[in-house]
């Protein structure tokens, strides 16, 4: 187990936290991350990123997928069929 001493910083409070136990979170300087009080107990978690439709489509198109067009040949159900 370790322990750091809060301190002040500003208007607010601020936690020292050694670097090996943030790489062992996989964290670093800069993160975001969240915090929860859950049984007495603060929790401090890495925040899921958020991005945006246009982020998604360009990352999407960066991959350069091949085009899956197998499925445009499927017959169609029963209850589709007229």
């Amino acid at each position: 187990m370790m322990t750091a001493t809060l301190r002040n910083w500003g208007g607010s409070v601020a936690l020292p936290i050694p670097k090996t136990l943030l790489s062992l979170a996989h964290l670093e300087v800069g993160n975001e991350v969240t915090l929860e009080l859950r049984d007495g107990q603060i929790i401090i978690a890495a925040s899921h990123p958020k991005f945006t439709l246009k982020q998604l489509m360009q990352e999407h198109k960066a991959l350069a997928l091949p085009r899956d067009a197998a499925w445009l040949d499927f017959d169609k159900l029963p209850s589709e069929r007229v």
